[in-house]
């Protein structure tokens, strides 16, 4: 389907010459490393940009997934429900469909600009940053800008939207005068198993936080 291609499998559509990033951000309300038979999994699965036009499709996927399992073992589960992410409308219920509850969302209320001195920033899924082949382990606050200024780039390309790239160069400049008052960051081996190529593969990466001051104001949006 199209819409599988254009939300789980991009590079596809790019001849896999490179890895292109995807239209969603899946968040974990919690992030147990065990779930015991009985336990909750509940996450949020924001769609970028265009890829709200397959929002149908996705939920369709969603509801039929219980046919397939979840994880590398392909455990059974029981879905209890769909809820918008924010306005907590219900979208899917034992059943019951109602996409008039999927309604989009514009990010730009939440890009105000405000004054602030320090910030701390948390790693809670283990972040792989690669540099000349190597991953890199020491991470400071121009590499976070970067990272997200391209990606939001990226986004923007590929889903519609735009960047400013005067603003984007600015920001980039600034950040390399914030301080870094703390680090604790630390690398977390872990491997997952792909489905793609039937193996385990790794995906280590760091983890914990840091914590930068200075006029942090320009990068708030």
């Amino acid at each position: 389907m199209e819409s599988d291609t254009y939300v789980f499998d991009n590079r596809r559509l790019d001849g896999a010459s490179q890895d292109i990033v995807n239209p969603y951000i899946i968040e974990l309300s919690r992030t147990e490393p065990i779930y015991y038979k009985g336990d909750p999994l509940c996450f949020k699965l924001i769609l970028i940009g265009d890829a709200v036009r397959y929002d149908n499709y996705i939920v369709a996927s969603l509801t039929q997934a219980h046919c397939l399992g979840i994880g590398a073992e392909r455990k059974a589960f029981e879905q209890s429900g769909i809820f918008h992410g924010d306005q907590n409308g219900l979208i899917w219920k034992q059943g019951q469909l109602h996409m008039n509850a999927a309604a989009p969302e514009n990010i730009s209320p939440h890009a105000l600009q405000e004054h602030a001195s320090w910030c701390s920033v948390h790693l809670l899924t283990p972040v792989r940053i690669r540099r000349g082949g190597a991953l890199v382990q020491t991470i400071d606050f121009p590499t976070i800008i970067r990272i997200i200024k391209r990606r939001i780039q990226l986004l923007t390309e590929r889903y519609g939207g735009n960047i400013n790239t005067d603003v984007a160069m600015k920001v980039c400049e600034l950040a390399s005068e914030m301080s870094l008052t703390s680090s604790g960051l630390y690398l977390n081996e872990m491997h997952r198993y792909s489905s793609r190529k039937k193996e385990s593969v790794d995906w280590s990466g760091m983890l914990g936080s840091l914590t930068f001051e200075g006029e942090l104001s320009p990068f708030i949006p």
